[in-house]
C-alpha cells in the first residue's frame, strides 16, 4: 500500500520532534548550537513542503482558500519567529532565553501537529484522491525525513 500525506508528513513531524529532543538535550553544550540550527533547517524544509505544495494543492482542489490552510499559513509565520528568536539566542549563548523559547516552541509544535495530523492531512488524503500519491512523491524528498 502506498504511503498517505497523512503518515508521510506525521513521519516527518516525528523526525523534527527527535531533532528539537536532541538539541533541547544539549542544555548549553558546545554542540548544541549546531543541534538548534539542525531542528530549525528540518522544521524550515517541511514548512517550506507544507507551503509549495500540500497548501496549493488542496487550495486547488476545492478552487479557493481552505480555512484550515490559512490558519496553517499563520501558525507557520508564528514557528518561524520562534525558530529565529530561538537560533539566535543558542548562537550568542543565551541559554535562559533559548530554555524559555524552547518551551513556548514546544508548546505551539504540539498544538499545530495535532490540528495537522488530525484534520488537515486526512482531509488532504480525501480531498486529492488519485494526486495524493503523486504529492507524497513530490514531498517525500522535500522533507529529508528518514524513511521508517
Amino acid at each position: 500500500m502506498a504511503e498517505t500525506i497523512t503518515q508521510l508528513l506525521t513521519r516527518d513531524h516525528s523526525h523534527c520532534d527527535d531533532l528539537f529532543a536532541t538539541a533541547e538535550a544539549l542544555g548549553d553544550a558546545g554542540a548544541a548550537p549546531a543541534a538548534w540550527r539542525a531542528f530549525s533547517a528540518a522544521m524550515e524544509r517541511h514548512l517550506g513542503a507544507e507551503e509549495g505544495l500540500l497548501f496549493p494543492a488542496l487550495d486547488a482542489a476545492v478552487g479557493g482558500s481552505l480555512p484550515p490552510v490559512q490558519v496553517m499559513k499563520l501558525e507557520h509565520a508564528q514557528l518561524r519567529a520562534l525558530l529565529s528568536d530561538l537560533t539566535d539566542a543558542a548562537e550568542g549563548g543565551s541559554w535562559d532565553e533559548v530554555s524559555g523559547l524552547a518551551q513556548t516552541l514546544l508548546v505551539l509544535m504540539e498544538q499545530h501537529n495535532l490540528k495537522e495530523q488530525s484534520v488537515l492531512y486526512p482531509m488532504a488524503d480525501r480531498l486529492l484522491g488519485a494526486r495524493a500519491g503523486a504529492l507524497v512523491a513530490e514531498l517525500t524528498p522535500l522533507t529529508g525525513t528518514p524513511r521508517a
